[in-house]
């Protein structure tokens, strides 16, 4: 009792009392969709605290510094107010200091820093632009998979009243720019599955289309799983972090954010659990709705991506 006691109140001081050197260019962006493996990748990156963890600090409904923020906000390259602009140099130079964004921080003293964002895709490319020395990362997993675990944390927390797209919806310049021939078929009634589905390919479709080869690194949930080694040496190279064989334990080590019943945690196959809980039909629905994005070429309905990831930002 006494140990998880000092475990717990260490956690809290890390959450509330932290030094940053706040140098923007030492820190390494995580991005990806909700489950699809984005608090893995952070603790896999960060396999010895070697960096101080900003966790999700674009959510609105948790950080001050972001509240007059959609929920998943596009921003055009030229945007330059100072309401994006401002909040981003705090995340990005560590001059934040929040309790919910350092929950997962372990860090008394940080030279460099992990952001961990799920709500960040859709500023990807701004952030680049404006921001180019911080390398960025982006995970993607099966759509099945991401849209079953989804429903999964809704069917135990709580149900959507509205459409969860109207998110995008809300966004008028996201619409002109890349969503405009879709809007009808968004606005459509839909289950949980076939919503998750849709944010699932807005979330990647967009940064697909807008990035070069060499300005981001995407990396694919399934090849951490079954190449670990060869995935994670990759990954380290991009961000120029030197590879240790030490990170190849914690890929059998479930992420802080799993759930009692995900496949790591039950012994199952972390790639085809999801097939158990997702009928022929959700699956056919899925396939339809990335066939609408071209995104087809990149999942179908077998278990691994069908492009690596050298070759995913000329997918589209």
């Amino acid at each position: 009792m006494i140990n998880k006691l000092k475990l717990f109140f260490t956690i809290q001081i890390f959450r509330i009392v932290h030094f940053d050197m706040h140098d923007y260019r030492k820190t390494v962006f995580l991005a990806g969709s909700a489950r699809s493996g984005t608090t893995w990748l952070q603790e896999l990156v960060n396999f010895n605290n070697a960096y101080r963890v900003l966790f999700e600090p674009f959510r609105p409904d948790k950080v001050d510094l972001v509240k007059r923020w959609h929920q998943f906000q596009y921003l055009r390259v030229g945007e330059n107010a100072s309401v994006f602009m401002d909040p981003m140099i705090d995340i990005l130079s560590g001059r934040i200091k929040d309790p919910w964004v350092d929950t997962s921080n372990r860090r008394l003293f940080s030279e460099k820093r992990i952001v961990k964002a799920i709500h960040a895709n859709l500023f990807l490319f701004w952030m680049k632009k404006h921001f180019p020395e911080v390398p960025i990362v982006l995970i993607i997993r099966h759509p099945c998979a991401v849209a079953n675990s989804k429903i999964n944390i809704v069917r135990k927390h709580f149900q959507y009243t509205n459409n969860p797209l109207k998110a995008f919806l809300n966004q008028p310049q996201l619409m002109e720019d890349f969503l405009f021939p879709y809007e009808s078929k968004m606005r459509d009634s839909k289950t949980d599955f076939e919503s998750f589905v849709w944010m699932w390919c807005i979330e990647n479709f967009i940064p697909i289309k807008q990035f070069n080869d060499g300005e981001i690194h995407i990396t694919f949930y399934e090849n951490l799983c079954i190449n670990p080694e060869e995935e994670i040496k990759h990954i380290f190279s991009y961000i120029n972090r030197p590879y240790s064989s030490e990170v190849i334990g914690k890929t059998r080590v479930p992420s802080s954010v799993s759930r009692k019943n995900s496949a790591i945690n039950s012994g199952t196959d972390l790639l085809s659990s999801w097939r158990k809980h997702v009928s022929d039909d959700q699956i056919k629905s899925a396939l339809d709705i990335l066939n609408l994005f071209g995104m087809d070429n990149i999942y179908n309905d077998g278990d691994l991506p069908l492009l690596g990831s050298c070759e995913i930002l000329n997918a589209l």
